[in-house]
Formats: structure tokens, sequence, C-alpha cells
């Protein structure tokens, strides 16, 4: 498999890699983003580089690192919480919440919270707030977090059937696993106290 990882986030996708044992390969992000508009056939490594070819004989050479990287089996193999169903609508107000979160450019997050068919979205910055609330399928406990507007969009619209817990939200489609780590909702919103 090939993973990822920026202690926010982290992905797994399985995949068939012949001829490379059971070795550890540590490459950037950066040198990825080249690697991922190949349809790869075959991957060698020689040395401090690792090199992807696809079928047309295209090559992208990648320095490898040899620093440790821990393992996620434990984070990805865990269950995260309760199915949910978030539609793309999610999202939508994520976006429309974000235009008053990305006044915190330290902190540019959104509250959502979610109880049984419903989630409500809250953006907040020192010019006002936003909040709306969106139909979504779930029925786990209620629970409340803070996220990235962007990377619920991202969710959302490529991923929406997922499991939500306090810490995570995770999503398996096929030979990916992807696991969002979510922060803790601090405090509420302008005009949300008694919701």
């Amino acid at each position: 498999y090939m993973e990822a990882c920026d202690n926010v986030q982290m992905a797994r996708y399985k995949m068939k890699l012949t001829g490379l044992g059971d070795e550890t390969f540590l490459i950037r992000k950066a040198a990825v983003k080249g690697v991922m508009a190949l349809d790869v056939k075959q991957i060698a490594v020689s040395g401090n580089w690792m090199f992807f070819r696809d079928g047309r004989d295209t090559v992208v050479a990648c320095r490898r690192y040899k620093e440790e990287y821990p393992s996620l089996d434990s984070v990805l193999s865990a269950k995260a919480g309760a199915p949910a169903d978030l539609p793309k609508g999610l999202g939508d107000a994520a976006t429309n919440a974000a235009i008053f979160s990305a006044e915190n450019a330290d902190d540019d997050h959104v509250l959502v919270k979610l109880k049984a068919g419903v989630a409500l979205i809250c953006g907040e910055g020192p010019a006002g707030s936003y909040m709306e609330k969106k139909r979504v399928t779930y029925d786990g406990p209620p629970i409340a977090f803070r996220i990235a507007p962007k990377l619920l969009v991202k969710i959302t619209s490529d991923y929406p059937q997922c499991e939500v817990g306090k810490m995570m939200m995770k999503v398996t489609v096929g030979r990916l696993t992807y696991v969002a780590s979510l922060s803790v909702a601090d405090k509420k919103p302008a005009g949300e106290e008694g919701t």
C-alpha cells in the first residue's frame, strides 16, 4: 500500500507492488504529485531514489528518505464512530460558513454539530457569524467537532458515506481508507447557546 499522513489526516491506498518486498519507502508529498499523473505499471528502487514508470515509458524519479515512518495501523483499522451520510449540501454550508471563519487566519475551522438526522454548521469571525442546518443521515450520539471547511467540502463531495466519532472521521471506499482528525468543539458561536 501507499500511505500518507500530515498529523491532521491520513490515507492508505492498497495496491499490488510486486518485487519490492516488505521494505518501507518514504518520499515527499511534492514528489508524489508527479507520480499521481502516471498510470504506474512498474516501481524500482536504486540507492536513494525510487522510479515510477507508466505503460508509455514515462519515468518519474523521486528521492527517498530513510527516516522512520510511524505505523498508522491502529488508527486506520479502528472503528471511528457511527455511520453517517453527509450530503453535498453540508459542504455548501461549510463554504458559506467559511466566509467568516477564514478571517481567523490561524484557526480557519467551522463548527459541526451532529445529532440524529440533523447537522448544524457554524462559522465565526471578527466580522460576523453564519449558521445553517442541514438534514443528514446520522443516528449516532450527539457530537460536535471543528474541521477545516475545505476538508469538509472535499469529504461531502467525494466520500459522503463515512464514520464519525469524537476524534475522527473515517472513509473507506474500495482500496482507499482515509481518516481526518477532528478537533474538539471548544466554544459556541454567537446566538447558538440554547441549541
